[in-house]
């Protein structure tokens, strides 16, 4: 005979499954940390690249034991900041910094102007996912900029009204 406590708890454990289920599928995106972390992943990346892109150019002007040095000590910085990103970042913004890396690392005419472009949208993807959008139409950002004005003006008039410190 089975035992009735392993039934109970397998049904239970297919019962809390299934109700998970939706929440957490495969189509889902759990982000790990505030908007704060992501920012600075984000910028990791972008400014890992940048430098990795510098220091191409300096290619023919330093030693070779220099130049390998610094190659591998970049691309180590950039292969962190892309792990950082998968962890916390959301789908367009991991597919725009693999779209990046790949550019970055491409040879020949016209990779310039292809890690620019992969950069813009890599840059346009982590200000949607940021919500940095720049539209003043919005009511509240205008509501928030005025309190924050009129707080800062009740701040100086409270101040200009104190007496002077004695010496």
């Amino acid at each position: 005979m089975p035992d009735p406590i392993s039934a109970a708890t397998a049904a239970a454990a297919k019962i809390a499954s299934s109700a998970m289920a939706p929440k957490f599928g495969v189509s889902s995106v759990i982000r790990v940390g505030r908007p704060e972390e992501r920012r600075d992943a984000y910028l990791h990346l972008g400014e890992s690249v940048l430098i990795y892109a510098f220091e191409q150019s300096l290619k023919n002007s330093v030693t070779d034991a220099e130049y390998n040095q610094r190659s591998i000590q970049s691309s180590r910085d950039i292969l962190g900041a892309l792990v950082r990103i998968r962890l916390v970042g959301s789908p367009p913004v991991v597919q725009a910094a693999d779209n990046l890396l790949h550019e970055t690392t491409a040879d020949g005419p016209g990779a310039d102007a292809g890690m620019h472009q992969a950069m813009t949208e890599y840059l346009e993807a982590c200000r949607q996912d940021l919500a940095y959008d720049k539209s003043p139409w919005k009511p509240w950002h205008w509501w928030a900029i005025r309190q924050h004005r009129r707080r800062l003006q009740a701040q100086s008039a409270r101040t200009a009204a104190l007496p002077a410190p004695r010496s």
